[in-house]
């Protein structure tokens, strides 16, 4: 019964933001970060959206937004956007600059240049849960307006340019995703599926 009640409240939220494919304009919370990115000299055209997982091992609230960006500052690293559990987009980094988010890896086309072709969009979990409906219906929601603004032509995982060091996104639902965004002409490039 439970899993028959998130479907349909997902459905629900999927009609909504359907209804919102036309906008432009994307619903975030600014919280702009002054580390983790670099201004990008010339106009960016990222044509990558890679998705990553991020929590915080050191609370015990793992979901904290506060403690991820501690972590994220300690590091130097930061995404354009990150999605929290109650699917609020936060929108960390503007897009036209490059965030520190991919690291060291390959695209499949053997491009090591992730940040720069990329925006990343972190989605709030752990490795041992899963992801709510309120962050695929955001994450969708972003993607409706990201697709309109930038000639994306890959979504992928950090686990996939980055296999020997990264696992993430962990326990996504690829499947289900490439059936919410209804996207031919977009390679959803998994390394293992």
């Amino acid at each position: 019964m439970k899993n028959i009640l998130s479907t349909i409240i997902l459905y629900l939220l999927v009609q909504n933001t359907s209804a919102q494919d036309s906008k432009t304009e994307l619903n975030t919370v600014e919280k702009c970060l002054d580390f983790g990115y670099c201004i990008f000299d010339s106009i960016r055209k990222p044509d990558v959206l890679l998705l990553h997982s991020s929590y915080c091992p050191t609370k015990k609230d793992s979901f904290d937004l506060p403690c991820i960006l501690d972590l994220y500052k300690k590091h130097d690293v930061a995404a354009h956007f990150i999605i929290d559990r109650e699917g609020i987009i936060y929108k960390m980094v503007n897009i036209e600059q490059v965030a520190y988010h991919g690291g060291k890896g390959e695209l499949p086309d053997k491009n090591n240049q992730i940040n720069t072709r990329s925006i990343g969009v972190e989605l709030i979990n752990s490795k041992s849960s899963y992801y709510t409906q309120n962050q695929y219906a955001s994450l969708l929601n972003l993607w409706n307006v990201i697709k309109i603004k930038y000639p994306i032509k890959i979504i992928t995982g950090h686990a996939e340019t980055a296999p020997n060091r990264k696992t993430d996104p962990w326990n996504f639902d690829w499947k289900y995703f490439k059936q919410l965004i209804k996207e031919d002409s977009i390679k959803v490039w998994l390394k293992n599926n």
